[in-house]
């Protein structure tokens, strides 16, 4: 039987504005809450804010940042390269619009991460096939993505989420280096939205209770989705995972004797689930509305979960992105 003090909770699965939203309990009343308010543990004790509530950019030089800057504008450099190179005839109005998009967001990180640094020099591709290039920044942003990665585990707070936004940021562009294919792009800002300060402990209860609507949401979303389908198969397998990461996050909570969110006993979507393509728009929207709160989570991490924290926050953001969401400049901070 369901406590009668969850049946009367209102939490509301945050999706941002103008995105649809999984809300309400359908026991009470459904509302669209401030994502701010947050529900208090027992004890009456109030719970640290885990929204993602913009806060003023932090500094423009990061620990560290020089390195990852140089990095970040060789990428850029090769990039345009392509675009301006000998095999630019060959290039596809879809390829040309990655390719400015790649570049542009790459200056972007590097002049959060350290802006008083110079742009090497391009690279030669001069004798290079257009595929033989294109390979060429696909891996580069492979390896990128390794290094950002690293460099977030070696910083902590708005560093590590900085370094992180930008490593996954890489891994998402290596996935469409070579693409020869219209793909949206995100009309988000330059520079990230730092988001809300945490606890560690807060930040993972805050998951939690996403994790509860976004397993209901794929429950919902799949059950209109062909069953011979591959997107089928894919939310399949994706519901798994997201109840393998869910469950491992009540775990660390219950050894860390805090309260664990209970999920709701229904929820609401304003996306109205017909068929399979709303419910592929309720799994995207779903997922880029958990980046932020995967975002925070990375920033307030402490050492030994810090590699957990990173893993979420990247797979998250690939997630989103397959699923059709657009090429982000910042994942989880626009």
């Amino acid at each position: 039987m369901v406590e009668q003090r969850v049946l009367t909770r209102r939490r509301v699965l945050w999706l941002g504005a103008a995105l649809p939203v999984l809300a309400g309990c359908a026991l009470s009343t459904p509302t669209v809450s401030d994502p701010t308010a947050q529900q208090s543990p027992a004890g009456g004790t109030p719970r640290p804010s885990t929204s993602p509530s913009p806060t003023p950019p932090g500094p423009p030089i990061v620990a560290g940042g020089r390195d990852a800057a140089t990095t970040e504008l060789a990428l850029a450099g090769l990039a345009g390269a392509i675009l301006a190179g000998p095999r630019r005839g060959e290039l596809s109005a879809d390829q040309r619009s990655v390719l400015r998009f790649v570049a542009e967001a790459h200056r972007a990180h590097a002049a959060v991460l350290d802006a008083s640094v110079r742009a090497p020099r391009p690279a030669d591709i001069s004798r290079l096939t257009l595929q033989q290039s294109l390979t060429r920044l696909g891996r580069s942003e492979t390896a990128a993505a390794g290094r950002h990665q690293a460099a977030a585990l070696a910083v902590a707070g708005e560093d590590s989420l900085r370094f992180g936004a930008v490593a996954a940021a890489a891994g998402l562009y290596a996935g469409v280096a070579t693409a020869d294919r219209r793909l949206s792009t995100s009309k988000g800002p330059r520079t990230p939205t730092l988001l809300a300060r945490s606890t560690d402990t807060a930040a993972v209860q805050s998951l939690v209770a996403q994790l509860h609507a976004v397993v209901y949401g794929y429950q919902l979303a799949i059950g209109r989705m062909p069953v011979a389908g591959a997107r089928h198969d894919e939310a399949v397998a994706d519901l798994l995972q997201h109840r393998i990461r869910r469950d491992r996050m009540i775990s660390w909570l219950r050894r860390r004797g805090a309260e664990v969110p209970a999920p709701e006993p229904a929820y609401r979507p304003s996306v109205e689930v017909r068929d399979g393509a709303s419910g592929i728009r309720l799994v995207r929207t779903m997922l880029v509305a958990l980046q932020p709160f995967a975002a925070i989570w990375l920033a307030s991490a402490d050492d030994a979960e810090r590699e957990w924290a990173l893993s979420f926050f990247v797979t998250t953001a690939d997630l989103a992105r397959r699923w059709g969401a657009p090429l982000p400049i910042w994942p989880g901070l626009a």
